[in-house]
C-alpha cells in the first residue's frame, strides 16, 4: 500500500482521509505488511512477495519528477504526487521521484520487514495458522507453532479506534513480546499474559455499505508474542472477549 505522508505522496492532505484515496500513513503501511504476512502464512504460503523495495515510478510514467511541495504544484494535468510503495525511498539517480531530502533511506516498513524476518520468517512454522478475526471485541489473533523449537507464536492487533487489552492464557512461565519499537520479556499474571493493543487509526470498515467504506482497512500496530513451552500448545482462539 502506498503512503501519503512522505514524498512523493500527497503529504499535504493531513485533514481529509477521503481525499487520500487508497493511500496509508507510513505507520499503517508498516502495520499492513505484518498483518498481511500473518494472514498469508496462516493459509500455508511458503513465499511472500511485496510491492516493492523502492518507490521506482509507482503508477506514473518514467521521468515523473518534482520536488517536495505543499500541494501548490497541483495545477493542470501534470502529476504532482505519486505512489510511495517502497520500503526504501528512491535514490537521487532514480528516473522518477528523485528529490526526497533523504534519498535511499528506509521507511518504517523496512523495520517491519526485518521484524517479520527475525520472528516468523526464520522457518519451521506450522503449515497453517489458527485465525480468529471475528471476535466481538474487535481484536485479531493469528496463532502458529514452531515444533522444532517448541514455540507458540501469536500475531495480534486491534481493529477498534480505542486502546484494547487482550488476555492470552499462558502455557509457560514467560514469553518474548515483539513490536516495531523493540522487544521485551513478559511474565503471566494469574495464568495469563495481559497485553495492550494500540488502537487502529483506520478502523475496520468491512461491515459498512460499499459507499461508506474507507478505501483501505488496516488495523493498529501488531504485537507478536513468542512463548517456549514444554508440551504441545493449545490454541486459545475464541469469540468470547477477554476482560
Amino acid at each position: 500500500v502506498p503512503v501519503w505522508d512522505d514524498y512523493p505522496g500527497p503529504s499535504w492532505l493531513t485533514q481529509n482521509q477521503r481525499l487520500r484515496g487508497g493511500f496509508a500513513s507510513q505507520e499503517q503501511q508498516a502495520n499492513f505488511i505484518i498483518q498481511s504476512a500473518a494472514y498469508a502464512w496462516s493459509e500455508g504460503a511458503e513465499v511472500i512477495l511485496w510491492h516493492q523495495l523502492y518507490d521506482d515510478c509507482g503508477n506514473q510514467p518514467p521521468g515523473t519528477n518534482f520536488p517536495p511541495h505543499d500541494g501548490t504544484m497541483c495545477v493542470g494535468d501534470a502529476a504532482c504526487f505519486g505512489e510511495a510503495f517502497g520500503m526504501f525511498r528512491n535514490p537521487e539517480s532514480s528516473v522518477c521521484f528523485a528529490q526526497h531530502p533523504t534519498p535511499d533511506s528506509p521507511r518504517l516498513v523496512a523495520r517491519a520487514f526485518r521484524l517479520l524476518a527475525d520472528t516468523l520468517g526464520i522457518g519451521g512454522l506450522s503449515r497453517r495458522g489458527v485465525v480468529n478475526d471475528t471476535r466481538t471485541d474487535g481484536l485479531v489473533t493469528i496463532e502458529f507453532t514452531r515444533p522444532q523449537t517448541d514455540e507458540w507464536l501469536v500475531v495480534m492487533w486491534n481493529t477498534r479506534p480505542t486502546l484494547q487489552t487482550i488476555a492470552l492464557p499462558a502455557q509457560g512461565s514467560s514469553a518474548r513480546l515483539y513490536t516495531l519499537d523493540g522487544q521485551r520479556t513478559i511474565q503471566p499474571v494469574n495464568g495469563a499474559y495481559r497485553i495492550e493493543l494500540p488502537p487502529a487509526t483506520m478502523p475496520r470498515q468491512r461491515f459498512l455499505p460499499d459507499d461508506q467504506r474507507a478505501p483501505i482497512d488496516i488495523g493498529g500496530a501488531p504485537v507478536i508474542l513468542i512463548e517456549r513451552i514444554a508440551a504441545a500448545p493449545v490454541p486459545f482462539a475464541t469469540n468470547t472477549p477477554t476482560g
